[in-house]
């Protein structure tokens, strides 16, 4: 499955889990206590990232790809 994920959808899986690293960190950096709790908008920009990641990982209902 993964194997298959990385050939189909790669480059754009890949941009998508790029793009949502910096607001992760930002998670990580409050979570251990050296920065402050994260804004409204990059909250909104992390949900956005995650989205993407969601629109190109998860399979939709009875559809098949070419391969």
């Amino acid at each position: 499955m993964r194997r298959r994920l990385i050939l189909l959808r790669g480059p754009v899986f890949t941009a998508a889990v790029q793009l949502a690293v910096p607001f992760t960190v930002r998670l990580g950096d409050w979570a251990l206590g050296p920065a402050g709790p994260p804004t409204v908008s990059e909250l909104g920009l992390l949900g956005c990232a995650l989205a993407g990641i969601a629109l190109v990982t998860v399979r939709r209902g009875g559809r098949r790809t070419a391969s």
